[in-house]
């Protein structure tokens, strides 16, 4: 194959492992910080018009998950810098 076409599967090929890699590594952790606070859980469960029943520790980790997409979203760019250049 070509350089150029070599060096853009490569390009790729990383993207996607990286995306993989974070998404595990964030699927891990969401329990690791959450979990201890499911004794503690200040919600109680939640029936939707009969059909759906979320518990309180779906409600939980949902939060949590929202929290991890906002933190993502505001500070992810930075931490990538600083990684990738700073460190």
């Amino acid at each position: 194959p070509h350089l150029l076409s070599l060096d853009n599967n490569i390009r790729w090929g990383l993207i996607i492992v990286g995306a993989f890699g974070s998404y595990t590594l964030g699927a891990n952790n969401i329990g690791n910080v959450m979990g201890v606070f499911v004794p503690s859980s200040p919600f109680e469960n939640l029936k939707i018009a009969g059909i759906f029943d979320i518990s309180a520790v779906e409600q939980l980790f949902l939060l949590g998950a929202i929290a991890i997409a906002v933190g993502v979203f505001t500070y992810s760019k930075q931490v990538m810098m600083t990684v990738g250049g700073s460190l």
